[in-house]
């Protein structure tokens, strides 16, 4: 009988073992990021999308960052603001084309999301940058 229960034991804990070191495929292989205002911030809460800038609902696509770039480009693109809203995405969840390009006269590649919007449960978390 002991055998049995020390057998038995070994198997699940061996099919747990199994479990926790398998691969999470709900896990990114990586972020994006999305620069705002806090403003816009604000105006995102209780909504189903993030609010966008009028720059990412007037051209063809959304501007997201990458985490080695967002603070150089929220500060770049700042307009004197003293800080920022970095929202940390989820890609798997993003409506629409995300695509690493780069922008022209640039040699650097920027994520863009074509033809979607940023559902409010990509959103991963978010922190304030002080510029």
């Amino acid at each position: 009988m002991k055998t049995i229960v020390q057998s038995s034991f070994a198997l699940i804990f061996a099919l747990l073992l199994m479990g926790c070191t398998s691969t999470n495929k709900s896990e990114p292989d990586f972020y994006v990021y999305k620069i705002l205002t806090p403003v816009e911030w604000q105006q995102s809460q209780g909504k189903e999308h993030v609010v966008l800038s009028a720059i990412d609902q007037s051209g063809e696509f959304v501007h997201l960052a990458e985490a080695k770039n967002y603070q150089d480009i929220a500060r770049r693109f700042s307009g004197g603001a003293t800080e920022a809203i970095i929202v940390k995405l989820d890609p798997n969840k993003l409506n629409g084309d995300l695509v690493k390009e780069t922008n022209p006269g640039d040699p650097t590649e920027y994520y863009h999301l074509y033809g979607g919007r940023i559902p409010m449960d990509a959103v991963v978390s978010s922190s304030v940058l002080t510029l």
